[in-house]
């Protein structure tokens, strides 16, 4: 790890690196002042690693930990290790609602990943449920979520949402996700019925997904999760969709391929080639190797070498999480970076025209059209980007 990190970032990555290789901290590397540990919490919270810093701290020398800092990250990990269980018991109530009315159902990310790669639950931390789907089974999905106490929510102000609902665009989400929350059990859910949005080109293909999918042991039951070539492939689209702005999706690669012995990586790279999604794929290994120190196969980093665009890219993200900087401040640059990890240019003009002409929210905001009308707000999208872009350009001058 390069030395110019901050040294509360730097303490922060190297508890994970040793969390990773279960080898104690070394205090020397930090004896040049004292640690800012209101900050070290906070930024461990912001980026999902509380437990797995926590499982550092038990390896670190007692003395050099404050008391109350220990007793904070203790009630933490506590506090998220009794969340994931409350919602995996929901999960597997969905589970069992779903199956009993033909619904096949995958689990992704957070609680998939803390059963089937980190193999405790308690260690990798979820905001919320990720589950796909088909989508011809959409709507019975939605009506057994709506039973539940589920509703469907929107990052949109109530007059936009209504506007939505009432649109030609309600049920055609971009995201391909619906969002929802249940306000007595307090929990987040996201239905998927496809992988990545449309507009990112490269999604995998569903059935193929729950072809290859895998049943894991889960404590009070099993999940089915997507298989390991799979499920790595998506894990890098997924970062890079959101420029890595966390550690633990890093540290998710860095355990998956310490964990994940048996993967067949010339199937994975014959994948990530196949959806020309492979600098994804190598810029997840490039930050798990430079981040946690991750020992990864040959295969990978022959691959590597031949990419200069993966180590350019890498280090942008490792810059990022040396400054410190928030998930909002990195998530404001997310599409320029997704569009310099593509590996098509088709795919890149296919992302731009997407940005540049399906309908938003805020196209209906400021036009409103019946539906039989509706196909104008392609043609209403860029002209307000260009209003938009050119107004702000004025204003500078």
């Amino acid at each position: 790890m390069p030395p110019e990190f901050q040294i509360e970032n730097r303490f922060i990555i190297n508890s994970l690196e040793n969390t990773l290789s279960g080898k104690p901290i070394d205090p020397a590397s930090f004896d040049n002042g004292p640690l800012n540990w209101d900050y070290i919490i906070a930024t461990s919270e912001l980026n999902g690693v509380i437990p797995l810093v926590y499982k550092s701290l038990n390896l670190f020398d007692k003395d050099l930990v404050p008391v109350d800092v220990a007793e904070t990250f203790s009630e933490l990990n506590r506090e998220s290790a009794v969340s994931n269980l409350i919602k995996l018991t929901e999960l597997f109530n969905i589970n069992k609602k779903f199956k009993e009315s033909g619904i096949d159902s995958l689990v992704l990310k957070g609680a998939g990943l803390g059963c089937d790669v980190y193999g405790d639950i308690s260690l990798r931390p979820f905001g919320d449920l990720d589950i796909l789907i088909r989508e011809e089974k959409l709507i019975s999905a939605v009506n057994i979520l709506t039973d539940c106490g589920y509703e469907h929510i929107f990052v949109y102000t109530d007059k936009q949402a209504a506007l939505y609902k009432q649109s030609a665009f309600y049920l055609k989400d971009q995201e391909l996700h619906y969002s929802f929350y249940n306000p007595i059990k307090k929990i987040y859910l996201e239905l998927h019925w496809a992988l990545m949005p449309i507009k990112y080109s490269f999604s995998q293909d569903v059935e193929e997904i729950f072809e290859n999918a895998v049943s894991v042991s889960a404590g009070q039951g099993e999940i089915f999760v997507p298989c390991i070539e799979d499920l790595i492939i998506y894990l890098s689209l997924h970062g890079s969709k959101h420029y890595w702005s966390r550690l633990i999706w890093v540290f998710d690669i860095a355990v998956f391929i310490k964990e994940k012995k048996n993967v067949n990586w010339e199937l994975v790279i014959a994948k990530s080639e196949e959806l020309n999604c492979k600098r994804m794929l190598l810029l997840s290994v490039y930050l798990a190797k430079n981040l946690f120190s991750c020992d990864i196969p040959k295969i990978l980093l022959n691959y590597l070498k031949a990419d200069n665009s993966v180590s350019v890219m890498g280090e942008i993200v490792i810059s990022n999480f040396k400054n410190g900087l928030s998930y909002e401040e990195i998530e404001a640059e997310n599409k320029t970076f997704f569009l310099r990890s593509m590996d098509s240019n088709i795919d890149k003009l296919w992302f731009v025209s997407k940005i540049i002409f399906k309908p938003t929210i805020y196209e209906l905001e400021a036009v409103s059209l019946p539906n039989k009308l509706s196909f104008l707000y392609y043609l209403i999208r860029p002209l307000r980007l260009l209003k938009k872009y050119l107004l702000r350009l004025f204003s500078y001058n």
